[in-house]
């Protein structure tokens, strides 16, 4: 059977038709081999919690299980995943404001949080999240108007916030 390793390399890099080719029930496999690299990378954090880069790492493997997660159809297994890396990130940015990399990380994030408690159906949060991500995308595009990245994905962040506002708005119309 296939293992975690195998989903990613499914997965490529944010290829979701690819990804969602891949389904299948490998859930006993994949949960093993998730355990084993969580557990590896927490021993890592633990021996040195003054270790940014570490922490950082750490972070950038719960977005990794939460995208996988996520695309795999399990939003509530992604969002704790994810929901783990935002806590990484606002500490990591709280001794390091001055650190555009963690922004720019943290906004991504935010961005495929707010995707999965869009699925989740948790409108409210997935509309505060994606604020989030539009905030961090808009200060990195404020120190560098060039960074196409960023601007990209404050594009795509602020589209999926009107997409989401126009559902609430129709949503509730009938309801007032």
């Amino acid at each position: 059977g296939m293992d975690l390793d195998d989903d990613f390399a499914c997965l490529g890099k944010r290829h979701r038709r690819r990804a969602l080719r891949c389904g299948g029930g490998r859930d006993e496999a994949r949960g093993h081999e998730e355990r084993r690299a969580d557990e590896g990378a927490e021993e890592t954090v633990a021996a040195d919690r003054a270790n940014a880069q570490a922490r950082h790492n750490l972070a950038r493997t719960y977005v990794r299980f939460g995208t996988a997660l996520s695309l795999l159809g399990k939003p509530e297994e992604a969002t704790a995943y994810m929901e783990k890396a935002a806590a990484i990130y606002r500490e990591l940015m709280d001794k390091d404001p001055l650190n555009r990399g963690y922004d720019s990380d943290a906004a991504a994030l935010y961005m495929k949080l707010g995707d999965a408690r869009w699925q989740q159906r948790d409108y409210p949060a997935s509309f505060a999240t994606y604020q989030k991500s539009v905030g961090l995308f808009e200060k990195k595009v404020a120190d560098d108007a060039a960074d196409m990245r960023a601007l990209r994905n404050l594009a795509t962040t602020r589209a999926s916030v009107a997409i989401l506002h126009a559902e609430l708005v129709e949503s509730t119309a009938g309801q007032t």
